[in-house]
């Protein structure tokens, strides 16, 4: 979805009903809209097309390898990581997980684990106005049966997961002017004596933030929903996630979101969004290459 600002028509005009409308440097933000410095609000009337999304331009790329561009954080390799979320410790002032109900310990009370619930967090920022300000150890979401009342009655969680992606956008005149990538963490495969499959530390990380200048970038996660999509004795936990996002200039607003499925026992993918499958791209680009090189075969030569 996108708005424009007719800050061009505010300034030739002077209409008060457009005026108050209009974003300017010198108003608080209001609705948690980002605030533009006057060099950056001159530069935007001077050349509007080269601080307006081109729409179309947006897109994710699901990276592998060298496409990354960049060096992988280490994954964290299991729950004493100290980058993943912990339980909670007795007597920690700040634990980094909401305390389950009823004591935590030594009892097992447990008669039913097929009600899936969020224990953890539903929304939370990644990156503000360019800035990444996620803490993955306790910014996640998780997909776990309400009647736990202790992390330790699960196990046999998975080594953390990742995917990582690219978000890019250009202007008008084509340039790129957001280059932001990420990876999309979770652990699965937590189970109650041998039953159901859970999710847990359902995250996204920051890798790196590129934004032009007079480009404000922002991404929040959300996990609306989650379910038992296995069956009452042997549930299965599975959670939809968004990744909603949106660029900000003087000139124009854009926003829009990807979706996300995932289930406790492995299965991840992206349902929805402005998606690019790299290596489908890739493997297209070499078949009409060869195409090409075919047709110049047949092609008749010239005597």
């Amino acid at each position: 979805m996108t708005r424009f600002i007719p800050a061009l028509l505010a300034a030739a005009l002077a209409l008060p009903s457009v005026a108050t409308a209009q974003t300017t440097p010198t108003t608080p933000p209001q609705d948690n809209k980002p605030v533009f410095s006057p060099l950056e609000f001159d530069a935007a009337m001077k050349d509007p097309k080269k601080f307006t999304i081109n729409s179309a331009s947006v897109e994710i790329v699901r990276l592998q390898g060298g496409d990354i561009g960049i060096t992988l954080p280490k994954p964290p390799s299991g729950q004493n990581d100290p980058t993943l979320p912990r339980p909670p410790v007795p007597g920690d002032p700040n634990p980094p997980f909401p305390p389950f109900p009823g004591s935590g310990g030594g009892d097992d009370p447990i008669t039913t684990i097929d009600r899936i619930v969020n224990l953890a967090k539903k929304i939370f920022d990644i990156i503000k106005e360019n800035k990444p300000v996620v803490d993955i150890t306790t910014a996640y979401a998780n997909a776990i049966p309400d009647s736990i009342t202790h992390w330790s009655q699960l196990q046999g969680w998975s080594q953390p997961a990742t995917a990582t992606y690219g978000f890019y956008a250009k202007n008008g005149y084509g340039v790129k002017v957001v280059d932001v990538k990420y990876q999309f963490i979770r652990q699965h495969s937590g189970n109650y004596k041998g039953k159901g499959k859970f999710l847990n530390s359902v995250t996204v990380q920051p890798l790196s933030v590129t934004v032009a200048w007079g480009y404000k970038f922002s991404m929040k996660f959300e996990a609306p929903t989650v379910a038992n999509v296995g069956t009452s004795e042997d549930p299965v936990a599975s959670m939809l996630a968004r990744l909603n996002w949106a660029i900000d200039t003087v000139i124009k607003h854009e926003e829009g979101t990807s979706v996300y499925y995932l289930e406790g026992n492995g299965s991840y993918r992206e349902i929805g969004g402005p998606f690019r499958n790299q290596a489908r791209e890739d493997t297209k680009e070499k078949i009409e290459k060869l195409s090409l090189n075919i047709d110049g075969l047949k092609s008749p030569k010239a005597w």
